[in-house]
């Protein structure tokens, strides 16, 4: 992205976001909305023992994030 001759974007900003506001903001979204209800179960589920989350098991579980629903899914 190239800004114009009234530039006020610092290195690692796009429109005015920092990248790691950006990752947060993507990370809440992820973790509040409701579209990603199966997801939010899914990660409850898997046992807290655990070193990792299962991440065959939480994409399955991703159903709303794509348009192209499973298909999706099944290309991650």
């Amino acid at each position: 992205m190239k800004c114009g001759r009234k530039c006020t974007y610092s290195p690692g900003t796009i429109k005015g976001y920092a990248v790691y506001s950006s990752v947060n903001l993507y990370l809440r979204n992820l973790n509040t909305n409701n579209a990603y209800e199966l997801l939010h179960n899914s990660q409850a589920k898997q046992p807290s023992t655990q070193n990792s989350l299962s991440i065959s098991v939480l994409i399955d579980n991703l159903k709303n994030y794509s348009q192209l629903g499973d298909k999706y899914n099944r290309y991650l």
